[in-house]
């Protein structure tokens, strides 16, 4: 479960994540979206405990993001949006290694790893470098560690980023999975899409503001049926309309 309340955060003068505050239960796919800038790999490396709040509360996994922000990296599953990877050293190890360290809590996890290599189709690049691999071998690698372990709550940045089509539907199957054993699964996006076909709620953050929450099946519902792509444009044209007229 995520719960968080009145959470900012400021670099200089700009408010990046600007007083949200919401609550996601165990067993949703909860999407984020948003322009650049919105503030979307702001508030996940928040949740995952990469970055402190400038202000406001939160509870990831149980956990205070204020208080033990490097127990709660050890406990989610996360992708990062951009990362630079030590290339010196080949995938297998790179795995191994989290193995290792996620074992203890994750008996299963030599299983878990196995299965997400075969389904992300990474056998024949294992025993490449790092520095070797295509961006979206790369991307997933990443996505491979961020799911291993069975982690309660999976914060995924961008996930569907360098993935082709195939290896994003075996993402969504994974997201689908997570989801059915109870995991809270949060996810940011630029393709409004994505977040139609598997989420169950919908974020639309802009400039930092939360401007809606809700489930998928209401944002879509009504006498004149909309797709998401409507109702995200019509969220953010309604806010700048209110700015201009205050």
């Amino acid at each position: 479960m995520i719960e968080v309340r009145n959470l900012s955060k400021v670099f200089g003068h700009e408010r990046v994540v600007d007083e949200i505050s919401f609550r996601l239960r165990p067993g949703r796919i909860v999407a984020v979206l948003g322009l650049n800038g919105a503030g979307k790999s702001t508030l996940m490396k928040m949740l995952a405990g990469f970055i402190q709040p400038t202000s406001g509360t939160g509870v990831v996994a149980g956990i205070d993001i204020n208080r033990d922000p490097v127990r709660l990296r050890s406990a989610v599953g996360y992708l990062p949006e951009s990362v630079v990877l030590y290339g010196g050293i080949t995938a297998r190890e790179y795995l191994d290694l989290f193995e290792k360290l996620r074992q203890e809590s994750c008996p299963g996890i030599l299983e878990e790893k196995r299965h997400l290599v075969n389904a992300f189709k990474m056998e024949n690049a294992l025993d490449k470098r790092i520095a070797d691999l295509s961006k979206g071998m790369a991307r997933k690698l990443l996505t491979i560690i961020a799911f291993m372990g069975e982690p309660s709550v999976l914060l995924l940045d961008e996930p569907l980023d360098g993935l082709d089509v195939a290896a994003q539907d075996i993402l969504y199957t994974e997201l689908r999975c997570a989801k059915h054993r109870g995991a809270t699964v949060v996810f940011s996006s630029h393709a409004v899409e994505s977040a139609e076909s598997v989420a169950d709620e919908i974020m639309i953050l802009h400039f930092g503001k939360l401007l809606l929450f809700n489930k998928n099946d209401l944002c879509l519902r009504g006498e004149n049926s909309k797709d998401l792509r409507s109702v995200f444009w019509e969220t953010i044209e309604s806010f700048a309309g209110r700015g201009e007229s205050e």
